[in-house]
């Protein structure tokens, strides 16, 4: 949203209208409390969690890998903002990431019973009979590709339609929906009532390290950070090796004119259903992307609104801004 409340919200009845907080306050809050986070791993309490730690089983090395993965991410989110450059942001998300994820094990990832009220959120969005499918841009940029994720992460319809065979996207915008069973939903290592709610994963932490190697040092260093992020990300998958080689030496070498544009398209399938793939497109321009047919905006939108109940309960200046305003950092 940019500015939200924050150093005067959850103060009971003494503040029922919180101030708004700038979103480059917000940021240095976020780093800071990181920080502490991190300090706090490091005095080694013997009271720890353990198996109510529903994501590590209470491994403060796994938390503190997490804590610094974040920090990278934060400050990589600021690399075209105001007052920040992207070199002075890829060295702090560096030098970060020397102490973050190292492996897919560390992968911040919810777990689910799959039990009637311990689904996967996913599995209740794309269920059938849910009125929600996959876009044609996803699925088709996957077959485009010759990609081997394609079947892990996109099902087949359930009633293809013969024009397109089993792996079809829905063009947003379009006024045709015909039968949504015709339809690709995620596939099911991310649907599932039973699968894993990826939060923050190692790909992420690889493709992060790609682009800050590449602002630094170049395309060919960021070479083998980006070709890293496909294998780690395609052994999840459970994608053969030689599959995998054979995707590489199809995507073909960064280059100049490449690299950014590869890396981000990696990023985006690494994280797959990821809210961080807007931000990334914000930041990048990467990938590609264009109005949708009937569009009611004539370009695409760069934040959300607040929400009504926002508006309602605490006016605020900020609460004018449109879907195409750009937020602090988008500049």
């Amino acid at each position: 949203w940019g500015d939200i409340p924050y150093s005067q919200a959850l103060q009971g009845a003494s503040v029922f209208t919180p101030v708004y907080d700038k979103q480059e306050d917000i940021y240095n809050t976020i780093q800071s409390l990181l920080d502490n986070g991190i300090a706090d791993i490091a005095k080694n309490s013997a009271k720890i969690p353990g198996s109510d730690d529903y994501f590590y089983a209470g491994d403060m090395e796994k938390w503190k890998k997490l804590a610094y993965t974040l920090k990278a991410r934060y400050y990589m989110h600021l690399s075209k903002a105001p007052g920040h450059t992207a070199a002075a942001q890829a060295d702090l998300a560096l030098a970060a990431l020397a102490n973050g994820m190292s492996s897919n094990d560390d992968d911040l990832k919810f777990t689910y019973t799959g039990a009637a009220g311990n689904e996967n959120p996913w599995y209740l969005t794309f269920s059938p009979g849910a009125t929600l499918v996959l876009s044609s841009y996803i699925v088709d940029s996957l077959k485009s590709r010759n990609d081997p994720r394609l079947t892990v992460l996109v099902s087949a319809a359930a009633s293809p339609d013969p024009a397109f065979g089993p792996y079809n996207g829905r063009q947003i915008g379009t006024q045709d929906i015909g039968s949504l069973e015709s339809y690709s939903i995620p596939g099911s290592l991310y649907s599932d009532a039973g699968a894993y709610n990826y939060i923050v994963n190692y790909s992420e932490a690889l493709a992060i390290k790609a682009e800050a190697t590449l602002i630094k040092s170049g395309y060919a260093a960021a070479e083998p950070v980006y070709q890293d992020l496909i294998r780690s990300h395609m052994e999840k998958t459970g994608v053969a090796d030689a599959a995998v080689n054979t995707y590489l030496a199809a995507r073909g070498t960064l280059s100049a004119t490449n690299a950014l544009q590869r890396i981000i398209e990696e990023k985006v399938t690494a994280d797959f259903l990821s809210v961080e793939n807007f931000t990334d497109w914000r930041r990048t321009g990467f990938p590609v992307l264009s109005p949708v047919p009937n569009a009611l905006l004539s370009s695409i939108p760069r934040r959300l609104l607040y929400p009504q109940v926002e508006k309602i309960a605490n006016p605020q200046s900020q609460q004018t801004a449109s879907l195409t305003d750009k937020v602090w950092w988008d500049q």
